[in-house]
């Protein structure tokens, strides 16, 4: 089935002929009983000089706002909150549900994403970390990203990392591998690569990040927030003590920040098994998003609901076909209570 699917999806295709097919898929594929849904999250929006070897893709704004106006034209785009219900009262002929979220807390967010989101009427949960609420402050891997483009030496950067060799690197040193390594990092560690990393990086902008104004700006345009926790860690590897601190350490802040009690995350890497969506139901929870290119559907488990990463994609033929395609033969997410989310327990306290 996933070969067939990625036959389908073919970037080549999808740029020449991506329009047309997706929308006789599309078509087709409403004149069907399925229930099901797909979730799409973004992460940078940004144009960047080709040739530059980027460690996160970025997605161009223009690319973005069409991408997002395809959407709206041809789904039902859908909160967070209303994706599980709007998937279980989907009836043949009606569009399916789609919903858009935003992770990282970049600061195109604010200054690109809102503008494009207001202008084509779309509403979309952004999933923050809450790490420069009160000033800015980079991720380990944009100073990383800032030190290559300083001129840094890749095995010099290599050697920063915690208790690690470039030998060991598993081929040769490059910034796609070392940045593997510091995602199976610990809390302590990961903080000490990143401290090591400021001296060749330079210092953090001032505006990096999400400020507590950019937060609450998101929130009075009628968006919602959810967590992606403080430290954004691989939340797979923690033990259950460090995974019960994740899921709960700098939320509340967040919460007083949006106004609103936040019940849904999206796990930092897109990682996240039946341990981590246990633990996450504990921390109450209702929502749960991974980067897993699957179908929720009315079985699936709301804590384990993938998304499509839409950062990579070239091209908008290449978007819709990649959409309708999933639709036709993307695989579902896996299955939980078959329940629709219901109100969490408050969290405070």
């Amino acid at each position: 089935m996933l070969g067939r699917l990625n036959a389908i999806l073919n970037p080549w295709l999808g740029r020449l002929a991506g329009l047309p097919i997706a929308g006789l898929i599309n078509l087709a594929m409403r004149m069907t009983r399925k229930q099901a849904g797909l979730a799409i999250v973004y992460h940078a929006i940004e144009e960047y000089p080709s040739g530059c070897e980027r460690l996160v893709p970025a997605a161009p704004a223009s690319l973005v706002r069409r991408e997002l106006r395809h959407l709206r034209r041809h789904y039902n785009l859908v909160p967070v909150h209303s994706f599980h219900t709007s998937i279980a009262n989907r009836t043949r002929g009606g569009r399916f549900p789609v919903c858009v979220t935003f992770d990282d807390d970049l600061a195109e967010h604010a200054t690109t994403a809102l503008p494009i989101l207001r202008d084509e009427g779309i509403r979309a949960t952004f999933f923050l970390c809450g790490m420069s609420l009160e000033g800015g402050r980079s991720f380990w891997w944009e100073r990383l990203q800032r030190a290559v483009d300083a001129g840094v030496k890749l095995d010099h950067l290599a050697e920063l990392l915690p208790s690690q060799r470039p030998g060991r690197l598993d081929g040769p040193v490059s910034i796609h591998r070392i940045a593997a390594r510091a995602r199976d990092l610990g809390p302590q560690q990961s903080k000490q690569f990143s401290d090591r990393l400021s001296p060749f990086a330079g210092s953090d902008p001032p505006d990096a990040g999400l400020s507590a104004s950019d937060v609450r700006e998101i929130v009075r345009h009628g968006h919602a927030i959810g967590f992606h926790t403080r430290d954004h860690l691989d939340l797979t590897k923690l033990s259950e003590g460090d995974l019960r601190a994740a899921l709960t350490s700098g939320r509340a802040a967040l919460d007083e920040v949006a106004g609103q009690a936040i019940d849904a995350i999206a796990f930092p890497y897109g990682l996240a098994d039946a341990r981590v969506a246990a633990r996450a139901r504990k921390s109450g929870y209702i929502l749960g998003f991974t980067a897993d290119r699957c179908l929720a559907q009315k079985t699936s488990d709301p804590l384990l609901a993938g998304r499509l990463v839409a950062d990579s994609i070239k091209s908008l033929g290449e978007f819709t076909l990649i959409i309708a395609g999933t639709f036709l033969l993307g695989p579902g997410c896996p299955t939980g209570t078959g329940n629709s989310p219901s109100p969490a327990t408050p969290h405070r306290g």
